[in-house]
């Protein structure tokens, strides 16, 4: 991924976010459904 880390912060302060914890990026479930999407710099992410 090649989107600038100040950016990332920026989107996920604005939103709340103020506790590190570990971000991951994985397959689904089997059988997982997600409840909504979210959008960080143009890129859809099933959460």
């Amino acid at each position: 991924m090649s989107i600038p880390l100040d950016a990332v912060i920026r989107f996920l302060r604005a939103r709340g976010y103020t506790v590190l914890n570990l971000l991951e990026i994985r397959k689904p479930y089997r059988a997982e459904k997600p409840r909504r999407t979210i959008d960080v710099n143009g890129y859809r992410f099933d959460y």
